[in-house]
């Protein structure tokens, strides 16, 4: 994305900065953390759960990991990635940008967008704040096809959730992670 679409960016060298956090550090500790040797010896990549994607930094680091490691024409079809958000236009924007990928899914879970501590858009960031209780609905996530995740990844996620919210995001966790996952 754009700097402007961006509504996390704030300062910097925005082009390196978008997912060098991800493709130089978060990814290769999530990949050097996971207790499946197949993923750390490099022999297929790990499957990822993004909650609350966003405009899926850790997609794109997932993206460039396979292609660096030459392994996107040798990937099944099978789904290797999956960005779910609360955010209507990331979701529509991911789905646009990675369109050519069928490993990657992105599902927008329909919720009240006051729970969104951005807002609606981004004009209205900081204007709304995150409430102190609810009934944990902005995270009762669903997807309509099988996926167990290698690691399942959060970024600013559970400080901006309820008791409610964070118990509800973590019971999805536990159904869409393997045995042997990271969170």
């Amino acid at each position: 994305p754009s700097a402007e679409e961006d509504y996390n960016q704030h300062v910097g060298l925005y082009d390196k900065n978008f997912s060098r956090p991800f493709t130089d550090n978060y990814l290769p500790k999530c990949i050097e953390s996971s207790e499946d040797i197949s993923i750390t010896e490099g022999f297929r990549p790990p499957k990822i759960l993004d909650l609350c994607c966003g405009l899926a930094p850790m997609g794109l680091a997932l993206l460039k990991y396979q292609i660096a490691c030459s392994v996107v024409s040798k990937i099944s079809p099978e789904i290797q990635y999956v960005g779910i958000d609360i955010r209507k236009d990331a979701v529509e924007k991911c789905q646009k940008r990675y369109a050519d990928y069928d490993g990657f899914k992105f599902v927008l879970h329909d919720t009240d967008c006051n729970l969104d501590y951005i807002g609606k858009n981004f004009e209205n960031k900081g204007i709304q704040s995150t409430l102190v209780s609810s009934d944990g609905s902005e995270c009762k996530y669903s997807l309509d096809f099988e996926f167990q995740a290698d690691i399942q990844w959060s970024c600013s996620l559970f400080t901006h959730l309820t008791l409610e919210g964070a118990k509800k995001a973590l019971e999805f966790t536990a159904k869409s992670i393997t045995q042997s996952g990271i969170s």
